[in-house]
């Protein structure tokens, strides 16, 4: 057995597919993206444009079990399913006729009382014609990386968007930590990262460790099992001496979090920014309720290995705090005054002296 990879039932999370949000908690994923179900629970045999009062009885009983076996709160489970079963006896939903319009009132209904940002209900129109080509998104910024620099003072900026597993997007990170992997200093922008899956979340982090790290354990209550999430070095890469920052805002979600959560914990990183959106839970797919309506009902959720905790709903606290609008100053300075720290007396010592007076001066 792998040590680096294992739970109650052996698993393999490099090909895992889990996804702790990116398109799926912040946007409505095409299909073939990374949002794409992985199972579709229940066949939807309709498509139907309104829906009468047997269609929304079926939609919520359908939705009221799945919440039952499947969300990861149990307690909160029959709470949820019950409040949509009283509403839909109050008639509460009687007036409304659109699978649009139903599944935006379901969303809001949950979000009021599990206020659980991976939770939610949508309607997905069909396909036309040509709306399954490439994820142009995607491609535009570059798999995930958009923009990799290096600073004044040998400090990388690599700018994070999303954390995808495929082999563009492993292409794309392999080139961007190559590019760096001789800066004496490394901040990740992770501000407007909304998350993604897991394994590319952890090969990512790989970079930053000269050995396999444990970064996180995911706990199904479908099925009971524990996955334990490593990374495994890098060898022709390594930026492990490398003092290391990540940048966070209140936009950074889901497996963006979980990477600067696990990177904190374990000391390997200083949080620069704002406390980020708070979703631990995670998902394996989207449950297909019919007449185009679908639910990303969570059955996961992500546990410190040591602690047991997480950032659900309270979100990771940055070492220190910084305004959006200023994190990247700050982190440089910051970066600038620990390689001054760390620097002996000589010629590299007096440049950090220079980049740094310059800084305070410019900035």
């Amino acid at each position: 057995m792998n040590p680096h990879l294992h739970g109650n039932r052996c698993r393999h999370a490099v090909t895992a597919a889990i996804c702790l949000g990116a398109s799926l908690a912040c946007h409505a994923p095409r299909p073939g993206s990374n949002g794409q179900p992985v199972a579709t629970l229940i066949a939807d045999t309709s498509s139907a444009t309104s829906l009468d009062d047997s269609a929304r009885t079926l939609i919520v009983t359908r939705l009221s079990r799945q919440l039952d076996s499947l969300y990861v709160a149990t307690d909160l489970a029959r709470t949820l399913s019950g409040s949509l079963e009283k509403r839909l006896h109050d008639h509460a939903y009687d007036v409304i006729a659109t699978p649009r319009a139903f599944a935006d009132s379901l969303s809001h209904d949950l979000a009021t009382i599990a206020h659980d940002l991976h939770l939610w209900v949508r309607y997905f129109p069909p396909l036309g014609a040509g709306m399954g080509g490439p994820d142009l998104d995607e491609t535009w910024l570059n798999h995930g990386y958009p923009s990799v620099r290096i600073l004044d003072g040998n400090v990388a900026y690599v700018d994070v968007r999303s954390f995808t597993a495929n082999a563009d997007a492993d292409r794309a990170s392999d080139a961007a930590m190559t590019l760096v992997k001789d800066c004496d200093a490394v901040i990740l922008d992770l501000r407007n990262n909304g998350g993604g899956a897991t394994p590319a979340m952890a090969r990512l982090a790989g970079y930053f460790f000269g050995d396999s790290a444990h970064l996180s354990d995911l706990h199904w209550r479908d099925t009971g099992d524990t996955i334990h999430v490593w990374t495994h070095a890098h060898p022709a890469v390594s930026l492990d001496r490398q003092p290391m920052y990540i940048l966070t805002s209140r936009r950074t979600f889901s497996a963006a979090e979980n990477f600067a959560y696990s990177l904190q914990s374990l000391r390997r990183a200083t949080i620069v920014g704002e406390t980020t959106r708070g979703g631990a839970h995670t998902a394996k797919g989207l449950v297909n309720l019919g007449h185009g309506i679908r639910a990303l009902i969570p059955a996961g959720e992500v546990l410190d290995p040591t602690t047991k905790a997480n950032w659900e709903r309270v979100g990771v606290k940055p070492d220190i705090a910084a305004a959006d609008s200023v994190a990247l100053d700050v982190g440089h300075r910051i970066a600038l005054q620990q390689l001054l720290r760390d620097a002996p007396p000589g010629a590299r010592r007096e440049r950090l002296q220079r980049v740094l007076g310059s800084f305070k001066t410019t900035r």
